[in-house]
């Protein structure tokens, strides 16, 4: 692999779910996780639209058989 793109669409091979991730403020976070891609943008999408400076972002969860533990790739 020599970018940085490459080594994000071999991860995405093993892709297994995603999360959508909420900035609270700071150091807080909140999580809720999805079994497919639409359902996490979907999400994403409502909480936007009832508030427009909401700080959210959508990761796909790898699982690729060479690491030890699971990888968040952001993607939306």
């Amino acid at each position: 692999m020599q970018t940085r793109q490459e080594y994000d669409n071999w991860l995405l091979q093993s892709t297994t779910g995603y999360c959508v991730t909420r900035w609270l403020g700071r150091g807080k976070y909140k999580r809720k996780l999805f079994s497919s891609f639409q359902d996490a943008i979907d999400f994403k999408n409502r909480m936007q639209k009832r508030n427009k400076n909401v700080g959210a972002i959508v990761y796909a969860i790898t699982e690729p058989k060479e690491r030890l533990y699971p990888v968040e790739v952001p993607i939306a």
